[in-house]
């Protein structure tokens, strides 16, 4: 049988067992609510690949499921979600290489025995959530699950999922890397970045002077928190600076692990000797600053002022007003030099553009013709004569003078 007719489900109000087992089924539609009395439900050995999140809607009294040897490699996490009665699951026999937490927790209140054997699984650090919820419900998995083995990656194929120690499942780092920002003579900013890890709880920042290994100072974070300040820091000293996972993350050492040792971080008593509001003195850390599982390392020297510099409280904060004031004080002489250079630049601008203006030829003015006059140039104690003379008579004189000759 390839299928199973919704049809020729309808009408079994009373039925409590039903068996297809052994067969060719490769898909299931959503099953019929007239099998409400249903209590066990056998599909096993068929060619299932999928199972969607309302396939077993209807199936409210149903309290053992069997699909072992079908071909599945993923469930839907609401497919189980309905089932308010389930108390056996058995998916042994399929191809599931991963199994979804989120599936887990709906099953994890009514669920007595939960089958995985013979799965292809992959056991990597994605998995680790899946290998804890198992540990924290070791007796639903025990009873038919002691065959549930790694097949990826290859040195751990074989290996049982769930004997399988913790930091051998994961060996990458909680801390990948950790970065050194924004360097001052006071302060720097610790970055890192840091994968998420279920029992991870937060982070601590510890560092110290290699001038004065003997204090250990340092901040406790939350886990979301990826980056921080630390301040009051002496000008021109080289520090060590450590990250580290706090939690329980369940990274416990294994004798004959060619691993190196998790070590866990743990937080601190509620210390009294907290200094500069946020830090705390962390000296029980020491043997925990150095590089591992759950911990990243650097160094990092602040920048120097001056020729020496005082680790003390009051030098800090005077050096502090002093490194603000010449920071107050460039940021005016470079306003005035940017404004006096603005004011040439005009300047010069200015006298370029009228240089280059073209030069009006002035229109010459004609002057009136100037006539020398005699009148003035009299001879000096001689009278001057003067005669009145008519033009007509000039003329008449003219006349007679030619009839004579």
């Amino acid at each position: 049988m390839e299928n199973i007719p919704r049809e020729r489900l309808q009408g079994l109000y009373s039925t409590r067992l039903l068996n297809i087992s052994q067969n060719i089924i490769r898909e299931l539609e959503e099953f019929t609510s007239d099998l409400q009395s249903l209590q066990k439900l056998d599909l096993s050995f068929n060619h299932i690949t999928r199972i969607n999140k309302d396939i077993f809607r209807g199936l409210q009294s149903l309290t053992e499921l069997y699909l072992r040897g079908n071909w599945l490699s993923a469930i839907s996490s609401e497919a189980f979600q309905s089932l308010n009665k389930i108390s056996l699951i058995d998916l042994s026999h399929n191809y599931f290489e991963v199994i979804q937490l989120k599936m887990l927790l709906v099953l994890e209140t009514q669920i007595k025995s939960l089958a995985f054997d013979e799965n292809p699984l992959t056991c990597n650090c994605e998995s680790q959530n899946v290998w804890k919820w198992m540990q924290d419900h070791y007796k639903i998995i025990l009873k038919r699950s002691r065959n549930l083995r790694c097949e990826h990656p290859e040195d751990l194929r074989g290996y049982s999922f769930i004997l399988l120690p913790s930091q051998k499942l994961c060996d990458v780092p909680l801390i990948s890397r950790i970065a050194i920002q924004d360097i001052q003579t006071y302060s720097v900013v610790v970055s890192w970045q840091g994968r998420n890890q279920s029992g991870l709880s937060g982070y601590q920042v510890a560092y110290f002077s290699e001038q004065n290994p003997g204090i250990i100072r340092g901040k406790t974070l939350n886990a979301n928190i990826r980056s921080t300040r630390l301040n009051h820091l002496t000008p021109g000293s080289r520090y060590s600076i450590c990250v580290l996972a706090t939690g329980n993350l369940g990274m416990t050492s294994s004798t004959g692990s060619s691993l190196p040792d998790a070590r866990i971080a743990p937080y601190p008593e509620m210390p009294t000797n907290s200094i500069f509001g946020d830090e705390l003195i962390l000296n029980h850390l020491r043997s925990y600053m150095n590089d591992s599982i759950t911990s990243k390392c650097t160094t990092v020297s602040t920048i120097e002022i001056f020729s020496a510099a005082i680790d003390s409280p009051f030098s800090n904060t005077y050096m502090g007003i002093a490194d603000m004031l010449t920071r107050r004080l460039s940021l005016v002489v470079g306003c005035c030099i940017g404004f006096i250079v603005f004011i040439v630049l005009v300047s010069a601008l200015g006298y370029i553009k009228t240089k280059k203006r073209p030069v009006i030829a002035k229109a010459e003015v004609q002057q009136a013709p100037q006539y020398i006059s005699y009148d003035n140039f009299n001879t000096p104690g001689i009278e001057v004569q003067t005669t009145d003379m008519d033009i007509n008579t000039i003329t008449d004189k003219t006349k007679c003078q030619s009839n004579r000759e």
